[in-house]
């Protein structure tokens, strides 16, 4: 039996879930999305698991895990994701995060995870277990890539996955105008037009698969993703054309 701290925006996935878990015998208690609440969860918790989402407009999963890990250093997070792009993002950048579902992970998966962070190992999806592997030697194995900042990679890496400029811009804490400059930068020195031939480069350099360019757009989060998914099924499946050198 696991002790599980749920804080989850969507009432009706909270409500379900909290019901689900509990008749699995799992100790369960649901709480807003509030440190202080979350806190005061965890106390009596000998290894609290926290199952958080993204619904937090006030304070990101990256900052509520750091603080959270200060005060209770046994608290295990998990984050709740609801686009690819997301958790790969934590997963690179951020070690108090300790395993990963998506917002259509089902009840096997979610057991799994939590079985699998209590025993102090670390979960994650296949699918984001692949993209990142991916990702990860994108950048080990191709010089065309060197050039970029660490800031520009991960704005490169976002939008490869069909994240919308808004949605960037509230992941990454800065402005659209910010977003957007980084973006024509990476135009710049990547020597692509746009977005799509963005996406175009993070498939031929290996960092996108066909099936999981595919499921990328079936999760995007927002209202118009920048790469939707007839596009993205037509990158997967064209034939690429080369970009990132300069004539």
């Amino acid at each position: 039996m696991s002790e599980i701290i749920l804080a989850l925006g969507s009432e009706i996935r909270q409500a379900g879930l909290l019901a689900v878990l509990k008749r699995k015998q799992h100790s369960v208690q649901g709480v807003h999305i509030h440190r202080g609440e979350i806190s005061a969860a965890a106390q009596s918790m000998r290894v609290p698991i926290l199952m958080v989402d993204e619904s937090n407009r006030q304070m990101s999963i990256r900052s509520l895990a750091r603080s959270l890990r200060s005060e209770h250093p046994r608290i295990k997070v998990i984050a709740c994701c609801d686009n690819l792009s997301h958790a790969m993002d934590l997963k690179l950048t951020e070690k108090y995060v300790d395993g990963f579902l998506f917002s259509h992970s089902g009840l096997d998966e979610v057991e799994k995870a939590v079985r699998v962070v209590t025993m102090g190992g670390a979960y994650s999806p296949r699918v984001l277990i692949e993209a990142t592997r991916r990702y990860n030697r994108l950048n080990l194995q191709n010089p065309v890539f060197s050039g970029l900042s660490r800031r520009e990679t991960q704005i490169f890496q976002l939008i490869a996955t069909g994240l919308t400029v808004p949605d960037i811009a509230q992941r990454l804490f800065i402005s659209r105008k910010t977003v957007n400059t980084f973006r024509y930068r990476l135009y710049q020195k990547l020597n692509v037009k746009g977005d799509v031939q963005l996406t175009h480069l993070a498939y031929e350099y290996g960092l996108l698969s066909p099936d999981l360019l595919k499921r990328c757009a079936l999760y995007p989060q927002g209202t118009k993703a920048l790469i939707d998914r007839e596009t993205a099924t037509r990158v997967a499946e064209s034939k690429q054309p080369r970009y990132g050198k300069k004539k």
